[in-house]
């Protein structure tokens, strides 16, 4: 969803943005910590040499997310806040998070041994499924995220050696479909929530201001 100068001037824009900013630290840390103990997990069968570059890449996409936190916090704390670049800055975080997840999980598949792949298929779709909680205040991060791990997740089966890839694929793509519209329902309430906190919030200033004309009447009057 690409956002206009128009939305970006309502609040209910500058509040979805805000939010997914607040939980970007919980979702860095959170990836951190699950990237870790797989890669952990998967040094059982595979020497470090081969992970590493995995973790360097992973903390470096990580460690940017969590400085543009930090500048998109200073900002709104000066009143300086470009909430559309703001925006196309969090999706490349979100995109470059994906594209390392994505990359580990086509070139780590054919490598690993039968449990391990399922672990890492499982963990793969549990990541993409729970990750709305995070970035699914506006629609655009979440599609891009689920889109390249999920396809990314299906073609890697699809072209795999082992025996009924084909069909494994296409049910993967079926619960993929499920996974990336699913998140539409809590964007949909949140943004409803949103809607009716700024309704009220404009409900409170409008009665301010008609109390306000209502006692310069009266003290005209009493003059």
């Amino acid at each position: 969803m690409t956002s206009t100068a128009t939305e970006a001037d309502s609040g209910i824009y500058r509040r979805q943005i805000s939010l997914l900013y607040k939980n970007q630290t919980f979702a860095v840390f959170s990836t951190a910590i699950t990237a870790t103990a797989l890669l952990v997990y998967l040094s059982l069968n595979m020497p470090w040499s081969v992970l590493a570059p995995w973790g360097y890449l992973f903390a470096v996409v990580l460690v940017f997310r969590l400085v543009m936190t930090r500048q998109f916090l200073e900002a709104g704390r000066q009143g300086k806040t470009d909430y559309l670049s703001a925006e196309r800055i969090y999706a490349a975080g979100v995109v470059m998070t994906a594209v390392v997840w994505a990359s580990l999980y086509y070139y780590m598949l054919p490598l690993l041994p039968v449990t391990q792949k399922l672990f890492l298929t499982t963990l793969v779709f549990g990541l993409v499924s729970a990750s709305h909680v995070t970035m699914g205040f506006r629609q655009s991060p979440y599609r891009l995220y689920s889109a390249i791990i999920l396809g990314t997740a299906v073609y890697t089966v699809y072209i795999s050696d082992f025996e009924g890839s084909g069909k494994l694929a296409f049910f993967m793509f079926l619960f993929s479909c499920f996974i990336f519209s699913a998140p539409w329902m809590f964007y949909r309430n949140t943004k409803l929530l949103l809607q009716v906190e700024e309704d009220s919030v404009r409900q409170k200033h409008r009665l301010l201001m008609q109390r306000e004309q209502a006692n310069l009447e009266n003290q005209a009057k009493s003059d």
